[in-house]
């Protein structure tokens, strides 16, 4: 199942569960929930967010054209820290519910 199949048939008013958005746009710029950060700044919250029993869904998600290299670093770090394919709460590719993000807030 992907990602727009799960979101269909979900009620337009359902609850977001609480999460982290990791955006990297074509830039190579990358935002935590909206604010820009570096790779390091990056590494360091998701070592927090590791840090957490039961931590918030991380939804990585980018731009048309920004860098494969950052893309696949970015899923490394995830995957080291949050261990994406075992119990972490992962996500990647934009939600259809929420507004894309912008660079520089």
């Amino acid at each position: 199942m992907n990602g727009s199949q799960w979101y269909e048939g979900q009620p337009v008013d359902a609850e977001l569960p609480e999460r982290n958005r990791i955006t990297l746009f074509k830039s190579g710029t990358l935002a935590w929930n909206g604010y820009e950060i570096s790779s390091d700044e990056l590494k360091g919250l998701l070592e927090e967010v590791s840090k957490q029993e039961f931590g918030p869904l991380t939804q990585f998600e980018w731009e048309p054209g920004a860098p494969c290299a950052t893309i696949e670093q970015v899923r490394g770090l995830m995957n080291n820290h949050l261990e994406c394919a075992g119990t972490r709460h992962c996500m990647e590719g934009p939600d259809p519910r929420l507004p894309p993000q912008k660079a520089g807030r």
